[in-house]
């Protein structure tokens, strides 16, 4: 448990992925941070999940877990805005799951975030929620999802790239027999 698991400060086009991050002051800290990722990380058991401040904009955050941080799930101060924030997990973060207090897209245009308290319903059953979930004024997730978004481990990965090569193998293999078949002609 130090203050911070990643610390950007004045920092550009860094990509922070595939890291579990647990039991620090501030999971990610950005400051004067513009144009970075953060993919695929685990960000839970922290005082802050993710805290971005002081111009800290343009940043995309996406397919993330984020939960069970003590106070925010992510916290978006000062002046920083313009980031994206999508297609992640905002699960039983104690205080608030979100906070920006200035506007900031909380979808990719067609999905958002899970949020699991979300209170909304889905009427026509397309896995978005009806109403959008309220963050701040000025700040909103138009297309709140009703499930988690699925977590792809490097092994479920590495498996599907097998598959996906043996069939291209096994169809190669054919249109070739096909095509010995029609030169013997």
């Amino acid at each position: 448990g130090e203050i911070h698991g990643f610390h950007l400060n004045d920092r550009t086009y860094v990509t922070i992925k595939n890291t579990n991050i647990r039991g620090f002051d501030y999971g990610i800290w950005l400051s004067r941070s513009s144009h970075n990722e953060i993919v695929g990380n685990n960000i839970t058991d922290n005082y802050n999940g993710i805290y971005m401040t002081l111009f800290s904009g343009q940043n995309t955050i996406k397919l993330n877990n984020i939960t069970n941080n003590d106070n925010f799930g992510i916290s978006i101060a000062g002046d920083s805005f313009g980031n994206i924030i999508y297609h992640n997990n905002f699960i039983n973060n104690a205080y608030q799951q979100a906070n920006s207090q200035l506007t900031n897209t909380w979808d990719n245009g067609v999905e958002g975030n899970y949020w699991s308290d979300y209170t909304g319903v889905d009427s026509d059953e397309n896995g978005i929620g009806d109403t959008p979930y309220m963050i701040e004024t000025g700040n909103q997730d138009r297309y709140p999802l009703m499930a988690t978004i699925p977590e792809f481990s490097s092994t479920t990965i590495l498996m599907l790239a097998v598959i996906f090569i043996t069939i291209a193998v096994i169809i190669a293999k054919r249109n070739l027999l096909k095509l010995e078949k029609l030169l013997w002609l």
